[in-house]
């Protein structure tokens, strides 16, 4: 299929699941489907919904008109200004900012922190931020809804495409009659079906393997990385839904 004339890039961004996915050069593969040849990721392990609010749209105001296809991750995760801009780790993999992503799992490997900041400030941040969310649910899932319907409109209005969609984090069931999130049903085309679709449950139902790290990890099977290369159910999905809401 050919792409509309003013598409000219897709980006890709989310976390490990998304990352594995570009390893596997999914992203490439969908973008070789619609004659689409300038590629990126954005993508990077551990990453938080904030980071990848952040860089996507760093990204859509100073390119050309680009397809950006976004996997959400963990509303839980968050990030924090406190890393060293000397950090050669740091520059690699955060944009050349001070940011790092956090999680439970990340604690333990920050890297070079900024001057004045300790790892243990970073412990006790995290322990009272933990200590808030857990009567919060319902607040998380609210503003990961508002902002990235807010990252839609901004994509949109910068005249990109995109479409988003879940990977792994089944807190929105919950809320799905909500009617604060009522207005979700006008993003149909945009956020596959209201965030209550997992890409990682939909290639695990169509046999995609999972990599050897997490085989006997004793976590929800949706939770499991998709092993490099398992994407051409994903791709399949995607490439339909693409073409029938902007390739028509």
């Amino acid at each position: 299929m050919s792409k509309t004339p003013e598409i000219n890039r897709l980006v890709l961004n989310g976390c490990s699941y998304m990352e594995n996915y570009a390893d596997g050069n999914g992203h490439k593969e969908l973008a070789d489907k619609f004659n689409i040849s300038n590629v990126k990721s954005l993508a990077r392990a551990g990453s938080s919904n904030e980071r990848i609010f952040r860089t996507t749209l760093d990204d859509c105001y100073n390119n050309e008109k680009t397809l950006y296809v976004i996997g959400l991750t963990f509303v839980h995760r968050y990030e924090l200004p406190i890393l060293s801009q000397s950090d050669p780790w740091n520059i690699e993999h955060h944009e050349g900012d001070k940011f790092q992503w956090i999680n439970n799992e990340n604690l333990i490997d920050l890297g070079q922190l900024d001057s004045g900041i300790t790892e243990n400030d970073v412990k006790q941040f995290h322990k009272l931020k933990t200590k808030f969310d857990v009567n919060s649910q319902a607040e998380l899932v609210f503003k990961s809804v508002y902002y990235y319907t807010s990252l839609v409109d901004s994509i949109l209005n910068n005249g990109h495409q995109v479409v988003v969609f879940n990977t792994a984090e089944t807190i929105f069931e919950s809320y799905t009659n909500d009617p604060k999130l009522k207005y979700l049903e006008k993003y149909n085309k945009y956020i596959i079906k209201q965030f209550n679709w997992y890409s990682n449950e939909y290639q695990l139902n169509n046999g995609a393997s999972i990599i050897k790290e997490d085989i006997d990890v004793d976590i929800p099977t949706i939770y499991k990385h998709i092993a490099p290369g398992e994407h051409k159910k994903l791709n399949e999905f995607l490439y339909d839904h693409i073409s029938n809401n902007f390739y028509v």
